[in-house]
Parts: structure tokens; C-alpha cells; sequence
């Protein structure tokens, strides 16, 4: 009894742990990487009396400024591990015998991109006008690391393979594995919420819960992966491009024009979410 609820544990948690422990490796390959680099002024600041400690916090800090390329490289290796496990888990599920979800033509998808473009920008500006970026410092920290990169780099590492990687990770394995032992609610709220924690800051984290259930309802709306993987990717391009030109800077020339573009932004979410129940077919779970 209880080796079978370990097995499932570690079935649950698995591809986080997978995905933490990639990190953590291309992480350390990059810090092995960059000390071999800086070989010469470690041996100096060894020889002036300098502890491992403070050698080790000083190379972290800069590699600080190539936290894109680090999760970019992380990304990259997650992709195919993530497919392997994704694909047999559907194989495992039609062995099974479990219906499964009707998936959507792809015209559909162009609400989806209005939808995630929509959300991006309004929680963007909530955060902005509710001060809550201004009292984050940890987020501020992870903010300048994330933006030092080349554009270009943000574009491939944040607007495409993290959204990807991420998305496979949370909604296309662990999410379906949680629907095996849990309702679709609970499967949704844990992953919400471990979606969140794992972003790490007060302001990631509310933007990645809310943007987690957002991805998840596109998911049982279109019974495929590509849905939630476009919507994060499209959300991921706006904050990358919007911050890049200066675009949120610009609302908030003005307070009481930030907070109207908000106000249309949030309705019209509201307009795409009531489309997208209206042109897709109801989902597995809704049917029973």
C-alpha cells in the first residue's frame, strides 16, 4: 500500500523533479563554465584571502545578467524529455481505454491569441497601478536579470522554448496526471498553485496563478497542448516586445489612461472567454 502511494507521488511530482534537476545541471554547467573563464581572478581573489563562499556568490552574480540564456539551454533539454513523457502518457490513457478530448480546428486558435494578449496586458497594468512590482525587491532583482539579455534572446528563450517547456511540464504531464486521481477543480487549483510558487516572487506568482488557470481553461476548451502552449507563448511575446518598446511605460504616462486600456483589456477577456465556450465543444469533464 504504501509503495504504490509512493509510485504514485513520484508518477504526480515526477516531471517537476525532472525539470528542476535539468535546471539545476545546466545551471551548474554554466557556472563550471563561466569559473573556467574566470579562472585567473579566482586564483587572485584565492590568493588575497578570499573564501569559496564568496568566491562562489560572486561568479552567481555574474552570471546573473545570462539568466535568459541559462533558462533558454534548460528549456532546450526539457522539450524532448517532456514529449517522451507526454506521448506515453496518452499511449498509456487509449490503452486504457479512456476517451479521449475531441480537439479543435485551428482557426479556432485566434481567440486564443486574443485572450492571452488581453490578460498579459491587464494583469501587467493591475500590478503596475496596485504599486505591487515597486515593494517586490526580489522581483525587481529577477526583473533587471531577465531584461539584460539581448532582445533577440528574449524572444527565442521567453517567447517560445520556456512557454513550450513550461507548458508540457505543468499542463501537459503533470496536470493530466493529476486528473487520473483528482476532478478537474482540484487537478486545476494544485497546479495553479504549484504554477505559481514555482515563479518564485510576490509578482510572478500572482501573474503566473492567474495566468495558469487561464492556460488550463484553453487546454479543456481545445483537448490539445497547443492551445495552452500558443496562449503562453503569445502572452510571453507581448511582455517581451510591450517592455522592450516601452509600451507600458507609455500607458502609464497618463494613470487615468492606463486604467481605461485595463478596463478594455479585462473586458474584452471576459468577451473571448464567453467566445471561446461558445465555439468549442464542451469538454470530457463538462459532459458527464
Amino acid at each position: 500500500m504504501q509503495k504504490n502511494g509512493l509510485r504514485m507521488i513520484l508518477r504526480m511530482f515526477g516531471p517537476l523533479l525532472i525539470a528542476y534537476l535539468i535546471s539545476g545541471f545546466v545551471t551548474s554547467a554554466f557556472s563550471m563554465w563561466y569559473m573556467g573563464q574566470m579562472w585567473p581572478e579566482i586564483q587572485k581573489a584565492q590568493e588575497q584571502g578570499m573564501d569559496a563562499m564568496a568566491i562562489t556568490e560572486q561568479v552567481m552574480e555574474k552570471l546573473l545578467p545570462h539568466t535568459n540564456e541559462i533558462m533558454a539551454a534548460a528549456a532546450l533539454v526539457t522539450i524532448p524529455v517532456m514529449i517522451i513523457l507526454f506521448l506515453r502518457d496518452i499511449k498509456k490513457r487509449k490503452a486504457a481505454g479512456i476517451p479521449q478530448p475531441k480537439k479543435e480546428k485551428i482557426w479556432k486558435y485566434g481567440a486564443i491569441i486574443v485572450l492571452a494578449a488581453a490578460a498579459c496586458i491587464a494583469l501587467n497594468n493591475l500590478m503596475l497601478i496596485a504599486n505591487v512590482t515597486a515593494v517586490d525587491e526580489q522581483y525587481q532583482q529577477t526583473a533587471r536579470a531577465l531584461y539584460s539579455s539581448a532582445f533577440w534572446i528574449r524572444i527565442i528563450g521567453n517567447g517560445f522554448l520556456v512557454p513550450i517547456s513550461e507548458e508540457l511540464v505543468f499542463r501537459g504531464v503533470f496536470y493530466n496526471r493529476l486528473k487520473e486521481v483528482a476532478s478537474i477543480k482540484k487537478a486545476a487549483v494544485i497546479t495553479c498553485l504549484i504554477f505559481a510558487v514555482y515563479h518564485g516572487n510576490l509578482v510572478q506568482m500572482i501573474y503566473a496563478g492567474i495566468m495558469s488557470a487561464m492556460m488550463i481553461f484553453v487546454y479543456e476548451k481545445y483537448g490539445s497542448v497547443k492551445a495552452p502552449i500558443a496562449a503562453h507563448i503569445v502572452a510571453n511575446l507581448v511582455s517581451v516586445i510591450f517592455s522592450e518598446f516601452g509600451v507600458f511605460d507609455a500607458m502609464f504616462t497618463d494613470v487615468m489612461y492606463a486604467g481605461i486600456f485595463t478596463v478594455i483589456c479585462a473586458t474584452l477577456c471576459t468577451a473571448t472567454v464567453l467566445f471561446i465556450q461558445k465555439i468549442t465543444e464542451p469538454s470530457l469533464e463538462e459532459t458527464k
